[in-house]
């Protein structure tokens, strides 16, 4: 089987470990079109092809790049990486179509947006509800949103899983710290933690941006309680919130607000304590209680690698997409 991955506007490593496993477990031959901006980051990565598929691109310039890589790679399978509603979906889809390839679309949205988009963007996205051959629903609540509106088949699966090989618990001694990883904005919580934390005996540290990952798994697998804040807002929910797969893989339990799809995703791992969203004093509390008292970190190792590691996601997708063929 031949996958095409035509690459959405941020895809990042967490993608690129998935596809590689994909490719050494020999479960397809796998292509990337990933934006020319990457071309450093993915120099080592044979299979990467850089093509300008930046939203800010051109749209035309967009099929020009895309469509010859399409003849030449001749894919049994596109997957297309963008919202349903972008100009780039459109595309995808009538290339697909030309070269006799199947595609599957991702939805992340867990939220009912559709109605909310701009008349223009609401018919792209109904063409690819409508003449696509499947879609991937990232959480059961971005599926459930989906079903109504479309005949063809859903399946629910991460965009991505964890790379345990990268993500693992570390051979050196834990520090008394609490670790947030992710944005520094509203929706994240951020604010809340800080306060939070701010009384109790403890180092902070606060990583925001890119970080090498090995460096961030170091830190994971040194730190004592890992914490994240998200707080639902009118146009956002958390969805699969990667860092909580990241920091269990590295042995780290974690105290998290229940935003979004986090209790569906990890409520039923036993190094996960839930609580109450945009509450200082509970937070602080639940930290305070992981810190003196810390779950067998083992249970969150043992709960990615057996439902979310690459190599489980990588035979979920090859299984999908041969089903589906």
């Amino acid at each position: 089987m031949r996958i095409q991955v035509i690459g959405h506007d941020q895809i990042s490593a967490r993608q690129y470990l998935l596809w590689e496993k994909m490719r050494l477990l020999d479960l397809a031959e796998v292509e990337v079109l990933a934006p020319e901006r990457w071309r450093d980051e993915v120099a080592d990565a044979g299979y990467v092809t850089a093509v300008p598929t930046s939203f800010a691109d051109d749209i035309s310039n967009y099929m020009m790049q895309v469509e010859p890589h399409v003849a030449r790679f001749k894919p049994d399978w596109i997957l297309s990486m963008t919202e349903l509603w972008r100009q780039q979906t459109l595309i995808n889809l009538h290339v697909a179509k030309k070269y006799n390839a199947k595609i599957a679309f991702y939805r992340w949205e867990n939220l009912p947006i559709d109605d909310l988009l701009p008349e223009p963007q609401q018919r792209i996205e109904k063409q690819a509800l409508t003449h696509g051959d499947l879609i991937c629903c990232g959480t059961q609540s971005a599926l459930d949103i989906t079903k109504p509106r479309t005949k063809i088949p859903l399946m629910k699966i991460p965009e991505t899983g964890i790379e345990v090989d990268v993500f693992k618990p570390s051979q050196k001694p834990r520090q008394n710290r609490i670790l947030y990883v992710g944005r520094n904005a509203l929706e994240k919580g951020i604010k809340i933690i800080k306060e939070a934390v701010e009384t109790l005996p403890y180092e902070f540290v606060a990583v925001h941006g890119d970080q090498e990952y090995g460096e961030l798994a170091e830190l994971m697998g040194t730190s004592r309680v890992g914490v994240v804040g998200s707080v639902d807002q009118p146009n956002w929910q958390e969805q699969f919130c990667y860092v909580i797969g990241e920091m269990l893989a590295c042995g780290l339990p974690v105290v998290s607000t229940d935003s979004g799809a986090i209790p569906e995703i990890w409520g039923e791992c036993g190094a996960v304590r839930l609580v109450q969203q945009n509450n200082v004093l509970v937070l602080r509390e639940a930290i305070q209680e992981a810190m003196n008292n810390p779950p067998d970190s083992e249970l969150g190792v043992q709960f990615v690698r057996e439902r979310y590691s690459n190599d489980v996601i990588a035979k979920q997708y090859a299984a999908m997409l041969e089903v589906h063929s």
